[in-house]
């Protein structure tokens, strides 16, 4: 249809305007105190699907330690600070690369081969001047090492591959199942990668990686001597030490389970001792692969340091190996019941330590350090507030006798005297919430500055351990944004109250102590006293019995109402009282402020990985 020249004008100012016009800002919603609407929050439809990727080693430093690498897991880059004024960092790059960077680690350098422009065949540089003339032999152009930075992508199933000199992304590849961490053998030749989903290790040709990998099974004999394996869950942190490959297993759990005994109101065993038939549970926690060609299913070499484990070091003035975990209450005859948790701690949170076992069998002589019982604070040194939730990533200095732990609901990093097993200092992120989440610490070279990695908010924390204050928080130098966060500030606020150990009875308990990173822990618990709404019932029962009951998961519940083991939860509004009565704390304020309404919005992001 021909249209007269006023429509046309008229349509290309609306085309104008329409463009000049701002985009509404998805990632951005707005506040619930500026608008009575509520954001609406949707894990297929809305403005964020978010897989909650735990970071397993998410610092690294540069190959000449003057630049430090930061995984951005929200937005999918590595962001590159210049730290050659180690107390300033500053972001000078940020690296697309896949979704989830969860874990960064350098290649050991490779040597190129030489490379001849007449005949570009790698060969060895001795059999190149063999066959050459003297005057082509002056062609030969030796090609510079190659620095690599990988980066595990857990949500894209795939490692990138990161050129150091250049900044960019040389090369991906695809691998299954979530990737978790990655390391290499002593040469660099060789890349090992934890598979969380599928119990493997991936082994893979680091210079030539897209060649057919292998696989290891992540698994040892249950019970010991029957010739028989069985997976172990989760392994997610790797470490090598030497000529072998350690891996940890995420969800080892305590040995612990439901007794079928009563269908009204199971106890909580310590194993199947009425079932003698049958093994009792596994709790191996870490296994150890000769990468020689030793034993392809593993040998368990270290059992029981506890029922969630984050990171796996070596240190100590024995050489032992050091195990940051949660381990979790729920045997513990007292702590039956919503009032009894509310006084205690659900979880130790601890850093355990041992030598490894060489045959397999349990080891001897292991150290379980509760980071929160004063015992373990030396005096005067530590406030009497310390507290470490969470403890996860773990870091060295360069002689193993000092120890830093990242505690991530606590907002805390803890430094432990490996000689003494005692906490000598603490390192908190004080001023409003900005620095929260801590999951990963990394000294620089000169071990002076610290660097702490803060998941909550995308965050990268600095502090000067030349000058630690006796019996007091240390506050960070500096906190400096990562880089571009798709994150809604919403659900940033939300992640928050869900991490916020202070808001309970004990200062370390929350939400995440064991729907850690949204999932579930794989425990069951006798919360009995949460009666939900179950309080009008007619009958007149103080107690209701609930007996064992495994925790639930937190991915995707917005679209599966009511909540809870029983359905006695209409929405997560109901759930607010758990704070209180759960926790010990207090409730979020779900009149005037948005605490309620942020923590719901971050819980109904959470989504199944793809």
């Amino acid at each position: 249809m021909q249209r007269n020249r006023y429509e046309r004008t008229l349509g290309a100012s609306l085309s104008l305007l329409l463009l000049l016009a701002p985009l509404p800002a998805l990632a951005q919603p707005p506040s619930c105190q500026a608008s009575s609407v509520e954001p609406f929050v949707d894990n297929r439809d809305g403005y964020l699907v978010n897989f909650e990727e735990p970071p397993i080693h998410p610092l690294e430093l540069s190959y000449n330690s003057r630049r430090l690498y930061a995984a951005n897991i929200p937005d999918g880059r590595v962001s590159v600070f210049d730290i050659s004024t180690p107390g300033s960092p500053r972001l000078i790059r940020e690296v697309a690369v896949g979704l989830g960077p969860v874990s960064l680690r350098r290649q050991p350098p490779q040597n190129v081969l030489p490379v001849d422009p007449i005949d570009p065949v790698p060969l060895p540089l001795t059999a190149k001047l063999a066959t050459l003339t003297s005057r082509e032999a002056l062609t030969v152009v030796p090609a510079p090492i190659a620095r690599h930075l990988w980066v595990v992508c857990m949500s894209s199933n795939a490692i990138f591959i990161l050129d150091e000199i250049t900044l960019q992304v040389v090369d991906s590849v695809r691998l299954p199942h979530r990737p978790a961490d990655v390391v290499f053998d002593a040469t660099g030749k060789m890349a090992y990668v934890s598979l969380s989903d599928s119990n493997q290790i991936v082994v893979l040709q680091a210079n030539n990686p897209h060649a057919a990998p292998t696989l290891i099974e992540f698994e040892s004999e249950m019970p010991l001597g029957s010739g028989v394996n069985v997976h172990v869950e989760e392994p997610r942190a790797l470490m090598r030490d030497g000529d072998d490959l350690f891996a940890l297993s995420f969800l080892s759990g305590n040995g612990s389970t439901a007794a079928a005994i009563s269908l009204n109101d199971p106890p909580i065993a310590q194993q199947w001792d009425f079932w003698p038939a049958l093994p009792e549970p596994p709790d191996r926690d870490v296994l150890g692969l000769d990468l020689t060609g030793g034993s392809p299913g593993g040998t368990a070499a270290l059992w029981r340091m506890g029922t969630v484990n984050f990171d796996l070091a070596k240190g100590g003035p024995n050489g032992d190996y050091y195990v940051s975990s949660l381990d979790m209450r729920n045997l513990d005859s007292q702590l039956q019941g919503e009032p009894e948790y509310q006084q205690e701690s659900f979880a130790l949170h601890t850093v355990s330590h041992a030598a490894p076992s060489a045959t397999g069998s349990p080891q001897s002589g292991t150290v379980v350090i509760d980071l929160n019982d004063p015992a373990n604070h030396s005096p005067g040194l530590v406030s009497p507030g310390f507290r470490c939730a969470m403890p996860n990533d773990l870091h060295f200095t360069a002689d193993g006798s000092k120890l830093f732990v990242a505690c991530g609901d606590s907002r805390t990093v803890a430094l432990l005297d490996a000689n003494t097993d005692k906490v000598i200092a603490e390192l908190k992120a004080t001023v409003g919430t900005r620095g929260f989440g801590i999951r990963g610490v990394l000294l620089n070279r000169s071990e002076r500055w610290l660097y702490a990695y803060g998941r909550g908010d995308t965050t990268l924390l600095v502090f000067d351990t030349a000058n630690l204050i006796a019996g007091a928080p240390n506050p960070p130098q500096q906190v400096l944004s990562l880089g571009w966060d798709i994150t809604p500030a919403n659900v940033v606020a939300g992640r928050f109250h869900f991490l916020d150990g202070a808001n309970s009875n004990d200062g370390v308990s929350t939400c995440n102590t064991c729907h850690i990173d949204g999932p579930l822990d794989g425990i069951a618990w006798d919360l009995s006293d949460f009666t939900g709404d179950l309080t009008n019932d007619p009958r007149d029962v103080p107690r209701v019995p609930k007996g064992g009951k495994v925790t639930m998961s937190l991915l995707g519940i917005e679209e599966t109402p009511p909540f809870h083991w029983r359905g006695d939860r209409a929405d997560l509004d109901a759930f607010n009282p758990a704070f209180e009565g759960l926790l010990g704390g207090s409730q979020l304020d779900d009149a005037a402020g948005c605490d309620l309404d942020d923590f719901l919005d971050f819980v109904f992001s959470l989504s199944y990985p793809p």
